[in-house]
Formats: C-alpha cells, structure tokens, sequence
C-alpha cells in the first residue's frame, strides 16, 4: 500500500529521518533532534492541523508500517485520504 503523507508533514518527515540517522555520538545529538519534532508538532497544531492526523503521521513517521501501532496509523491515514 502506498501512502501519500499530507504536504505539511514533509518537514517532520525529514526531522524523523534526521533523528533515525543520528546516533549518541553524532552532533547534534538525538535529543536535539526530539526537540525540533517538538516544535515543528506545536507549529503545525498551531497552524490548525488535526491533532488525530498529526498523530497519526508521527506515528507512522516514528514506527513505520511493520509496528502494529504504524500499520493502524496507516489505515487511519488511508481514510482520511479518501474522504478528502
């Protein structure tokens, strides 16, 4: 199943791809990284995004599909996209 994540997920897309890729002796170190998908989450709740879908897309994001928890976030997000 192919997933299209939503436009205003690509930033936290690629903080959760920089936070994957660090490792404790990298610079800057994973906890800055958390730090930024924090602030990016509280912008985007600011912006108006649901917070079901945001969720969601961190989930899938932080997990993948091959996690119980990832694969309910894609079907969550999988309907939301077809009702759009």
């Amino acid at each position: 199943m192919t997933l299209l994540l939503p436009d205003w997920s690509r930033t936290l897309a690629a903080l959760y791809w920089r936070l994957r890729a660090a490792r404790h002796c990298s610079k800057p170190h994973p906890s800055t990284w958390r730090r930024r998908i924090l602030a990016e989450k509280k912008r985007l709740l600011d912006a108006g995004v649901d917070r079901f879908e945001l969720h969601a897309v961190c989930v899938f994001l932080a997990r993948g599909e091959h996690s119980v928890s990832g694969r309910r976030a894609l079907k969550f997000l999988s309907e939301k996209s077809e009702q759009h």
